[in-house]
């Protein structure tokens, strides 16, 4: 009973990640599959949408929502910010409507209880990701579409709460991001 489940569950998961490499499975927790409705549906942006960032959980939730998804970066504070934002910009010069770009560095600093890495990895994202993007837009004002610059989640450095230190837990504190939509300034 239980390996016709497992060989029933593995045979979906090969549907699910065709073409993509596999070699671990990680069986945690009973759970259900992920129903998302259609982005397009629930978001108003009806042209193709896409996530550019490296965390695995981004791809399915991509895969969920029926979202393009572009694997860049390593989710580490030494992340290829430059590659970020020039795919950013390469999918906004292919027409997509609305780019999500997530950036894993600054809490995986903040894990590692490294302040300097963290605000070097916020003045990176700064530099090769916000500004080239907003460049782009300044010169291309014909072609403006939607950008959601996103972190992981919140975590501070170095606050301490109930004894453990902030780099040890996740804040519920809304997720700080950047947004530029070019129809609403």
């Amino acid at each position: 009973y239980v390996a016709a489940h497992i060989n029933s569950y593995l045979q979906r998961v090969a549907v699910v990640l065709a073409g993509e490499a596999g070699n671990m499975l990680f069986p945690w927790s009973a759970s259900k599959v992920l129903k998302l409705p259609p982005f397009a549906e629930v978001s108003g942006f009806n042209g193709k949408t896409a996530i550019v960032g490296c965390m695995d959980f981004l791809h399915g939730i991509a895969k969920a929502g029926g979202i393009d998804s572009f694997k860049v970066g390593n989710g580490r504070p030494d992340t290829d910010y430059a590659s970020k934002g020039a795919k950013v910009i390469e999918l906004l010069r292919n027409g997509y409507e609305f780019v999500v770009c997530h950036i894993n560095a600054p809490d995986e600093a903040a894990h590692m209880g490294d302040l300097d890495g963290k605000i070097r990895s916020l003045e990176m994202i700064d530099k090769f990701v916000v500004k080239q993007i907003v460049n782009y837009f300044h010169l291309h004002p014909e072609r403006l579409g939607g950008v959601m610059i996103v972190p992981d989640h919140y975590t501070n450095l170095p606050e301490s709460v109930a004894g453990q230190r902030r780099v040890d837990i996740h804040s519920i504190n809304p997720v700080p991001f950047a947004l530029w939509n070019g129809r609403e300034r």
